[in-house]
């Protein structure tokens, strides 16, 4: 093993890292902004070093391999171990309909999952060259990529120094969210067990508890039941429910949850669902009912948790050929609600695998006002979220 400074040819890969953080605020809340100086100009690193093996003909760093790709390459999926008889974690699986999408502009993927894998490996540095640009436009569709293929991108913070193209890698980042200063971050063991935590419960999670000669449905099924049986739902209030807080986002708490058996939103397990699926190459889309309410059973439920927003989003799930309507958020909201953390208590299952006119039993909303929420060329024309025309029977 040696230490060895990371570099990744690319001039922006560092710019869509913080961007991750930043978007987190503005995407997800409708309350504070981040002042510009929010973020501190770090100093110069003389000796930035990671752990990182010597590669050998058995073991290429997926840096290198990344490097290499061909422009077809880079689009190809990552190889399934699960179907293959046995999981193995792969940082840089990105959603095959993402893929699809950048067919003509590989160059996204392939920054991407160079980010991926530098925040895997806990980089602490990222030097870039000039040789390679993207537009503004681009940099915005390399972050959502990164959004929507591991919560990990979520805890990472990128900061210029003051050498030129040179930027050091922060692990959850700490602020003063009152006074909106950064106030430190993780200390570079801490974060890389919090990271490995979490790598080892998704992996153990899947070994655990799935089979290769499991269908999607069953794997999809188990993998809800067993997340919302892990981790407990404490949400402060009815908005956090429906939204990313932003003690959630500063404190990395999707990540810090695994560890301590607790989510503050209902967006983490939205997001570790996916996760799981993407990992898994499921396909797991996230839409959004607009101008929708939830019906009177469910404000009875969660009463004082009920959310206030005409708008929710959920999940659509394509299991075995067929699309189903998936709540996670939901489901542990009340799941919290209804057994009170209950020793042996489990999910009911309420809202996994919901037919369209299931759905509307818990959140009533027009089919013409569901939309895909993680659309990421806004120029494309509009995708039509499919029908989910039966309720799906996992018992």
């Amino acid at each position: 093993m040696t230490g060895k400074k990371l570099r990744i040819i690319n001039r922006t890969a560092a710019l869509i890292l913080s961007a991750a953080l930043l978007s987190v605020y503005g995407c997800n809340n409708k309350g504070k902004t981040i002042d510009p100086d929010f973020y501190p100009t770090a100093e110069v690193i003389e000796e930035t070093e990671i752990v990182k093996e010597e590669q050998t003909t058995e073991n290429k760093t997926t840096e290198t391999v990344v490097e290499e790709m061909s422009e077809e390459g880079i689009l190809v999926p990552e190889k399934n171990t699960f179907r293959e008889g046995k999981y193995v974690y792969n940082p840089v699986v990105i959603p095959e309909w993402v893929l699809k999408t950048y067919e003509n502009n590989p160059k996204i993927i392939r920054v991407a999952k160079m980010a991926l894998w530098a925040i895997d490996n806990c980089a602490t540095e990222i030097v870039i060259d000039e040789e390679t640009s993207l537009t503004e436009e681009e940099l915005e569709q390399v972050y959502y990529v990164l959004f929507l293929s591991n919560p990990l991108t979520s805890v990472v913070g990128v900061y210029e120094t003051e050498e030129k193209n040179v930027y050091r890698l922060s692990y959850f980042p700490q602020y003063d969210l009152e006074e909106g200063n950064y106030t430190g971050e993780s200390d570079p063991e801490e974060a890389r067990k919090q990271i490995e935590d979490f790598k080892d419960y998704v992996t153990e999670t899947i070994n655990n508890n799935l089979t290769s000669d499991m269908s999607d449905t069953e794997i999809a099924a188990i993998l809800y039941k067993q997340i919302v049986s892990d981790i407990k739902l404490e949400v402060p209030d009815s908005a956090s429910l429906e939204i990313n807080t932003e003690e959630s986002a500063a404190t990395g708490e999707i990540i810090k949850g695994i560890s301590n058996k607790k989510y503050s939103t209902g967006l983490e397990f939205s997001r570790l669902y996916a996760f799981f699926l993407t990992q898994l190459h499921i396909e797991c889309r996230n839409v959004v009912g607009t101008s929708g309410f939830f019906t009177n059973d469910i404000k009875d439920e969660l009463a004082e948790l009920t959310p206030i927003s005409y708008y929710w989003d959920w999940q659509v799930l394509l299991l075995d050929g067929e699309y189903y309507n998936c709540d996670i958020a939901l489901e542990a909201a009340v799941f919290a609600k209804r057994y009170l953390g209950a020793e042996g208590a489990e999910p009911d299952m309420e809202f996994f695998g919901m037919s369209d006119k299931k759905r509307n039993e818990s959140y009533k909303v027009g089919k013409t006002s569901v939309y895909f929420e993680d659309t990421l060329d806004y120029s494309a024309p509009n995708e039509t979220v499919p029908n989910c025309p039966t309720d799906l029977d996992f018992h």
